[in-house]
């Protein structure tokens, strides 16, 4: 309980920072556009500690917990899924291919509330649509003039 909580904080402080100091060296795929590419790692964060923050707040609800747990790892897989993506030459920028590749976990979860439900569970619907809505907005975003100059910011 407690040691999670603490390891969850250490994840978000360091995912923030670990992805700004990245930008700042010019690290990943060459030519890559640091300022449109950070907003991934960073909306990732966001998107773990916000999950994790409803996980923890849903500790009595088990039905809630559950799938909030498994949503907040999601996030979190996505970089590593987008270096296998690359690797196996899918015909999708690598951040699109990690972020379809971990949707894949949660279209699992939705066979799994309608096979056991019948029907979508409350923390399948608002958490992966929290996701999923994360992803259209982060590759609409990113990109964009008024982006790059938040991320301009972040960087120094």
């Amino acid at each position: 309980g407690g040691a999670g909580i603490a390891l969850g904080v250490a994840v978000t402080v360091l995912g923030v920072a670990i992805s700004i100091e990245g930008a700042r060296r010019g690290a990943g795929e060459p030519g890559r556009d640091q300022l449109a590419f950070i907003i991934n790692p960073l909306t990732n964060i966001v998107m773990f500690a916000g999950l994790l923050t409803a996980a923890i707040s849903q500790r009595k609800r088990s039905p809630y917990h559950k799938r909030l747990m498994l949503l907040t790892m999601l996030p979190i897989l996505t970089t590593p899924l987008a270096r296998i993506s690359r690797m196996l030459a899918l015909p999708v920028p690598s951040p699109v291919g990690g972020m379809l590749m971990s949707d894949l976990f949660l279209v699992a979860l939705v066979a799994y509330d309608l096979k056991t439900r019948g029907k979508l569970h409350p923390a399948t619907v608002w958490g992966g649509g929290v996701l999923l809505l994360s992803e259209l907005l982060r590759v609409a975003i990113g990109p964009t003039a008024a982006w790059h100059r938040i991320a301009a910011m972040l960087v120094g």
